[in-house]
């Protein structure tokens, strides 16, 4: 862990858990071996943070399709759907999909979020190119510059 708002995360889940039964020891570690336990099936609990992707299927298809994914987490609808917006090049279309690919991974429950943290951003009018409005649902930040 890097920063100490992880740390204090950390800390605060571990006591719930234990306040209702589970044994939970935090055990901090540097990204290469996290992903060593993660690719390899041997993380049952972790805290993190997603940070924004170009293209949700950095998250959706990459993590979770049964191809790709080290939980083991399998369902023709959810691959079928993570398909479809891989070809999909409509912005609309895009969005609807990845709603409901959302929406087949939240009735499966393969993990559960603890945390979701809401991102507010502010802007100048003379701010110009900050795309506030595509289909993973967070701001992008690239291209942006000050038009004064």
């Amino acid at each position: 862990m890097k920063d100490l708002d992880s740390l204090i995360d950390s800390v605060y889940l571990e006591a719930q858990l234990e306040a209702v039964g589970m044994n939970a020891e935090i055990e901090a570690m540097e990204l290469g071996a996290w992903l060593d336990k993660w690719v390899n099936g041997k993380i049952h609990l972790f805290l993190c943070g997603m940070t924004p992707r170009p293209d949700p299927d950095d998250y959706y298809g990459a993590k979770w399709h049964s191809s790709s994914c080290p939980a083991g987490y399998s369902n023709p609808e959810y691959d079928r759907l993570v398909e479809a917006g891989r070809t999909t090049l409509d912005l609309n279309e895009r969005k609807k999909i990845y709603e409901k690919l959302h929406q087949v991974m939240m009735d499966d429950v393969p993990w559960l979020p603890l945390d979701i943290r809401v991102e507010t951003i502010g802007k100048r009018s003379s701010v110009e190119g900050l795309d506030m409005d595509w289909s993973a649902g967070y701001v992008r930040g690239y291209n942006v510059w000050l038009n004064e």
